[in-house]
């Protein structure tokens, strides 16, 4: 795990962003009995989730042993597919480069709960860009957060530096959503305790600070008018 006070102090550029990681499957799964704080090391056989029941597999080694098991999907990145144009790649040799390099455990009924949420994070107001690119602007926003609230999610050491706020607002699933998930199916269903949440005793209470202060003013507002209705 890279720490953010080693890699201020020894950074580096990204050979690729989180887009561009796939879905590989979970064929099997042997640990190594190296643990490293949460990471358990492993060997992993994995395939292409698109290419389940094919013969392209590969055996990598990954830190998630702790958390994988056979059958499970797991986002990675598969690197003879990619071009990269950066000078550090060439640091390497080609036995430490690696065809197939996992990440995290997928949760696909994970997209299905960010309507269900119960918490919410506060943020600071950003001026939103004019024009044509805004609502591209804003759609890569929106794409971003609801991604970083699933990360937060899945990371609960992440939590710890976070505060959450108890999501009083009601949301509720639309109708569209709603007869979406209906057709679902019971399995869906079953495989929802899965799913990582955020505890309730993680949330804090949001305080109203405005609106007491509007209360407050209402009241003397109406101090104020009796006070001339019992002068005259």
């Amino acid at each position: 795990e890279i720490t953010s006070t080693l890699y201020w102090k020894h950074p580096f550029n990204v050979l690729a962003s989180y887009r561009e990681m796939v879905d590989f499957y979970v064929i099997d799964l042997s640990l190594t009995g190296m643990v490293n704080g949460k990471f358990q090391q492993a060997v992993a056989t994995v395939c292409l989730l698109s290419e389940v029941g094919g013969s392209r597999e590969w055996i990598v080694q990954t830190h998630l042993g702790a958390q994988l098991n056979p059958g499970d999907v797991v986002k990675g990145y598969l690197l003879e597919n990619m071009n990269f144009n950066n000078d550090d790649i060439g640091k390497y040799r080609s036995d430490q480069l690696h065809d197939v390099i996992l990440v995290r455990k997928h949760f696909p009924n994970q997209l299905k709960q960010r309507n269900k949420r119960n918490w919410k994070i506060k943020t600071l107001d950003v001026l939103e860009p004019e024009g044509n690119s805004s609502r591209q602007a804003k759609s890569t926003m929106q794409q971003e957060r609801e991604e970083f609230e699933d990360e937060i999610e899945r990371d609960k050491e992440l939590r710890k530096d976070i505060l959450l706020y108890k999501d009083i607002s009601g949301k509720k699933k639309t109708s569209a959503t709603a007869a979406s998930g209906a057709c679902e199916g019971q399995n869906d269903d079953e495989n929802d305790e899965e799913v990582p949440q955020v505890d309730l005793e993680e949330l804090l209470d949001e305080l109203a600070i405005e609106d007491d202060a509007g209360a407050g003013e209402d009241a003397a507002k109406k101090r104020g008018r009796d006070d001339d209705e019992a002068v005259s």
